[in-house]
């Protein structure tokens, strides 16, 4: 239940509707509140304060000047926030859209302009000049309250052209996709600890664990898509609830294809039709991969600023730099904190569940590997992946998350001495310098 909650939540803040359509709603019963103060204590006929004291005429002027004006700012204001859209998907590539979209500043302007227009209708509506006793009814509060929702759009929009500037810098970008992972490996603190990383030895004993004479359950797609996110612990419920074994085939990011197995479960003769509608109900399909529980995902995002930063159309090393700064520091936060496995227990100790997980090696081959290839003939960014290289394996202490890194090094180092690809001498040696820094880090000897 809680990773539907968290996956709901997922849809509704990367949507541009929901902030605004809340906005709406509390415009409108802030319309109805106002009106009935005015209708119940302030019907006096005689200005109160610094409420407005205008006539009918004038309230009606007012109010229909501040909604014309307003849902014309609105349309100026969704216009432009389309050809940033636009803008961003073809420098960016589109896979960010998501982050402006779920942008809360963006969507609580568009929501104060449509609030702003809806409050003044609903007050328009009710001023309809002097009644049967020559007494004119103008809603004071409720024509200030409009003025007030006037002066707070011309403010968002300021602010509105400070921000749509600053979000489209590369900048600002890289660091919302490094938020995006931030926030992933936030939300896996908890299952890090409960269920840390299983190396090798510990992956052989649990499968030899799962081994065993019997039939196999197999569960299968109902559907094409990507799995955004796993209820592990409804199935870890499931599998204790059914003194089951499961071994899941398939992991978050993964695209399956209808048909195709999502888990294993054994003895098959417990599993019945009931159960396994209980775990197809544990994955979430969607049409496109999501930042949920799929850490290399939110690594990919920043890697494919870079990539297209060093495209020909863009040439611009500046930010691929820029990405493998962040890409260090989401490599480092990765060796630091750990990754969850996916073997989960029992209160009693017993394994249930076990299946595929990210681990570091997969995390720096899905950050480094698509740089390096296409930045083999930029001396730059090859100085810098190395200088990245290098700071992480600074705070690195597992042997085998220092062997990952080397790997990395090395390939590119021996790229870089490719006079095809660096045809400067001084060029390969200032690459060969940072190679035998990294190579100090992480306790190889350098290269003669």
């Amino acid at each position: 239940m809680k990773i539907r909650l968290r996956h709901l939540w997922e849809i509704v803040s990367s949507g541009y509707w929901f902030v605004p359509s809340l906005m709406t709603a509390l415009a409108a019963v802030a319309a109805f509140a106002l009106l009935y103060v005015d209708r119940t204590y302030l019907d006096t006929g005689a200005p109160i304060g610094w409420l407005y004291a205008g006539g009918s005429a004038g309230a009606q002027t007012l109010l229909s000047t501040v909604a014309g004006s307003i849902i014309t700012v609105a349309g100026v204001v969704f216009s432009i926030t389309i050809a940033a859209l636009t803008q961003a998907s073809s420098q960016f590539g589109p896979r960010l859209l998501r982050n402006f979209m779920r942008d809360l500043s963006n969507q609580v302007v568009l929501g104060t302009f449509v609030a702003t227009f809806l409050y003044c209708l609903l007050i328009l509506r009710t001023i309809h000049g002097k009644f049967e006793d020559g007494q004119a009814f103008v809603p004071q509060a409720s024509v200030t309250g409009a003025v007030l929702l006037a002066v707070a759009s011309i403010a968002v929009l300021i602010y509105f052209i400070h921000h749509i500037s600053i979000s489209l810098q590369a900048p600002t970008v890289v660091a919302g996709a490094l938020a995006d992972f931030n926030r992933v490996m936030d939300a896996a603190a908890e299952d890090i600890v409960k269920y840390p990383q299983t190396g090798g030895k510990a992956s052989a004993k649990l499968e030899s664990e799962d081994s065993g004479n019997g039939m196999e359950f197999t569960l299968a797609s109902a559907r094409d898509g990507y799995i955004q996110a796993v209820d592990f612990d409804a199935l870890l419920q499931a599998a204790l609830n059914a003194d089951v074994i499961m071994r899941l085939e398939c992991r978050s990011g993964d695209y399956v294809i209808a048909g195709n197995p999502l888990l294993r479960a054994r003895p098959a003769e417990r599993c019945d039709q009931k159960l396994s509608g209980l775990l197809t109900g544990a994955f979430i399909f969607g049409n496109h991969r999501t930042a949920e529980q799929d850490i290399e995902y939110a690594i990919r995002q920043i890697v494919e600023v870079a990539v297209r930063a060093l495209s020909p159309g863009i040439n611009d090393p500046f930010t691929a730099m820029n990405c493998i700064n962040a890409l260090g520091s989401a490599v480092s936060r990765v060796a630091r904190s750990g990754l969850p496995g996916l073997a989960r227990h029992d209160s009693a100790g017993k394994i249930r569940l076990i299946g595929p997980a990210s681990d570091f090696a997969g995390i720096t081959d899905a950050a480094f590997n698509q740089i390096r290839q296409y930045g083999r003939d930029s001396v730059a960014v090859t100085l810098r992946l190395l200088e990245v290289i290098g700071e992480c394996a600074n705070q690195i202490d597992d042997e085998d998350q220092r062997k990952s890194l080397l790997r990395h090094a090395e390939m590119i180092y021996r790229q870089s001495q490719n006079i095809d690809n660096v045809p400067e001498e001084l060029d390969r040696a200032d690459v060969k310098m940072r190679w035998d820094i990294v190579a100090a880090a992480l306790g190889v000897p350098p290269r003669v």
